[in-house]
């Protein structure tokens, strides 16, 4: 009888902390059809690796020391819109999932999820599904029934309907509000963000707008509530920018 081939998944992993990249690296080679093609620790190498291999996924930490991961997932999807991402993170907040896919993660996967959930979400990524592990989705989707004051049914429709709403920060206006949250002045994020300090007012702008705020003191405040960065986030970058 004749054996059906079947087809390999080539992937792509960025992810900082090389023993999390090991540990991931081997539960997917515990998979003859899943193939670990580059791993990178920062999203500078992420994106030649993914230029290099055109992979079937790629594999991103949130956090990465060079550059937002939800803005790596948006560059990659700019460039290859056929390439899924799954976007891998500790944070489980509303707001940093929402962002995950409005900048165009096709999956999200929590750090604290068991293994085989992980290769749930590879495999169900792979077909072009979209997967949210239940633990994070489903709270945020009884807050939007909570809300609405609406009895609406549990549905990934709904799920994705919510995470895509006009309000969503972009990937880099979540990177230039951790700027404002650690001290800096427009010039200061202009220079370190490379753009002008017209385009930071006007990420500001849409910040405070979002955001529904009038401060940066309640931008900063706001931010923290929701999620959008937290004091370890704000020392780290105070620490690369010599902001201390």
């Amino acid at each position: 009888m004749t054996s059906i081939a079947t087809r390999t998944i080539k992937i792509v992993l960025v992810e900082d902390h090389k023993i999390t990249r090991f540990g991931i690296n081997t539960l997917l080679s515990t998979k003859a059809d899943l193939q670990v093609c580059g791993e990178a620790a920062t999203a500078a190498e992420g994106l030649n690796l993914v230029d290099l291999y055109q992979p079937d996924i790629v594999i991103i930490d949130i956090n990465l020391p060079d550059k937002n991961g939800l803005e790596l997932t948006e560059e990659i999807k700019y460039k290859y819109s056929n390439i899924k991402v799954i976007v891998l993170s500790g944070e489980t907040h509303k707001e940093i999932v929402k962002s995950a896919f409005g900048n165009g993660a096709d999956s999200y996967c929590s750090k604290l999820a068991e293994d085989e959930k992980l290769l749930e979400a590879v495999y169900a990524t792979s077909r072009g599904e979209s997967w949210v592990d239940s633990k994070i989705s489903k709270p945020i989707v009884e807050e939007f029934r909570t809300n609405r004051k609406e009895v609406v049914q549990f549905s990934e429709q709904n799920f994705y309907q919510y995470m895509l709403r006009p309000d969503r920060l972009t990937a880099k206006e979540l990177e230039v509000l951790q700027l404002i949250c650690a001290g800096m002045s427009n010039e200061e994020i202009a220079t370190n963000l490379c753009i002008s300090p017209g385009t930071v007012r006007t990420h500001t702008h849409k910040i405070f707008q979002k955001l529904n705020v009038n401060s940066r003191t309640q931008a900063m405040r706001v931010a923290i509530e929701r999620g959008l960065v937290d004091t370890e986030t704000i020392a780290r970058i105070r620490r690369k920018y010599n902001k201390e």
